[in-house]
């Protein structure tokens, strides 16, 4: 204690200000974020982050005088917990309040910044700090929302569909208390897309449904065809393909007239994975092929990603066992480089299913225990349970039908294709990201 007060009673002004409010931060952070903390300004369009070459001096003093740690490999600074306690008792006014707005507007643009270049992982740092922002956020109507919005795609890509859910039914009843009809329908259908996650199908068709009426009424094509398409979605988790082609083949329409072409790609995509639920693989690989064209063109590598990963399905049903392999390897590298977690899930389980084929169970083995246990760290039970099934399958195809495997017994039927789609959600549904609203840029 001795040593920390001689610390602080040898810091200027400027410096000693600037180390109180870094208590403010709930987990280590990045210099960025301390010259927003320490910036100027508090409306929205009007604020703007400290000086950089201050920023750095204050924080090396700080660090110097072992206020702050830093650690070279994230380059992410942090106050010791005693510290941290010691410089939160000198906070209070309504700079801290300031403070905590202009974190706010800084996480909302690395969110988008981080969005648009589908660089995912690298939020994985910030979210306790987003957690906060979101909470701090909730004073502006418009500014939460649009937080929540921009949050979804970051959600799905890394397989936390519990939080997905909870912050849009938090944000629909926000906008549904300050009657902002297209944002509450914007959270309502994300909220739909976060129950369809986490395998819960009917819960995704009850707010699909409710949004649906919304979108109509606000005359937003987009988000009607992007519901429309959820439907489909839903339906064909419950097994009911055919008529998930007819919802998918609506949203297209909509989307072709709008010539909304991301949109396009994704219903084609869809629809192209639902023809595959019916046993029809050449139609599925037209949709398919004419949908990876469009996300190559528009450089979108989670729709990408996702496509190779069905159009694998679609070959391996027509025999060619070569190609699949080569498009679900694809797949999978795609997913792990923007860090697509359900992806990435995906595409091993594809993987072992394909080696199972050829009869190589060991390979297969290896790929599923992978996807396995993404799926447990994610908490998708329905995968998980269609992995373990998948896996004492092939224990047993390997001649292993005892030890810790004994309990496959009861799962030594393979699932057929409707019945894996009821236990998860396939490939396409995990990339049929959230909708925008205020004219903001449709994410896939």
């Amino acid at each position: 204690a001795a040593s920390l007060s001689l610390s602080v009673a040898h810091l200027d002004a400027g410096a000693l200000w600037a180390w109180r409010l870094l208590a403010l931060f709930p987990a280590p952070f990045s210099a960025p974020a301390a010259a927003a903390l320490w910036g100027d300004g508090v409306a929205r369009d009007a604020w703007e982050p400290f000086n950089q070459d201050t920023t750095v001096r204050w924080l090396r003093t700080l660090h110097n005088r072992s206020l702050v740690s830093y650690d070279p490999e994230s380059k992410r600074y942090q106050l010791h917990d005693l510290v941290q306690l010691a410089a939160s008792q000198e906070l209070g006014g309504e700079e801290v309040n300031e403070a905590r707005t202009r974190l706010v507007f800084h996480y909302l643009e690395l969110v988008k910044e981080v969005s648009e270049e589908q660089r995912f992982p690298d939020l994985d740092p910030e979210w306790p700090h987003l957690q906060v922002a979101l909470e701090q956020s909730r004073q502006d109507v418009d500014l939460f929302s649009e937080l929540v919005l921009r949050l979804n795609d970051y959600w799905s890509v890394r397989g936390m569909a519990r939080e997905r859910a909870d912050w849009s039914q938090r944000a629909a009843k926000v906008c549904a208390t300050a009657r902002r009809r297209s944002d509450r329908g914007a959270h309502l259908t994300n909220l739909g897309r976060a129950y369809a996650d986490r395998g819960q199908a009917r819960r995704a068709i009850e707010y699909s449904g409710r949004a649906l009426p919304l979108s109509r009424g606000n005359g937003d094509r987009r988000i009607e065809s992007t519901l429309l398409g959820h439907l489909g979605q839903a339906y064909a988790a419950l097994g009911e393909a055919r008529r998930s082609i007819l919802y998918h083949r609506q949203a297209l329409d909509i989307a072709q007239t709008m010539g909304d072409r991301r949109s396009e790609g994704i219903h084609l995509g869809n629809m192209g994975r639902a023809y595959v639920e019916v046993g029809e693989p050449k139609q599925a690989v037209e949709h398919l092929v004419e949908a990876l064209a469009i996300a190559q063109e528009l450089g979108d590598q989670r729709m990408e990603g996702s496509l190779l990963g069905n159009l694998g399905l679609a070959y391996s049903d027509m025999g060619e066992v070569q190609q699949a392999l080569d498009c679900q390897k694809q797949a999978l590298a795609i997913h792990r480089k923007i860090g697509h977690r359900p992806g990435e899930a995906e595409a091993l389980e594809n993987l072992g299913r394909a080696y199972a084929e050829i009869e190589q169970p060991q390979r297969a083995v290896d790929h599923y225990e992978q996807a396995l246990e993404i799926v447990q760290t994610i908490g998708d039970r329905r995968a998980e349970g269609a992995d373990l099934r998948y896996l004492g399958q092939a224990y047993l195809d390997m001649g292993w039908p005892s030890g810790r495997w004994a309990t496959a017994k009861s799962h030594s039927r393979s699932p057929t294709r409707s019945a894996t789609a009821a236990m998860r959600a396939p490939a396409w549904a995990s990339w049929a990201g959230p909708i925008w609203s205020r004219g903001m840029s449709s994410g896939p």
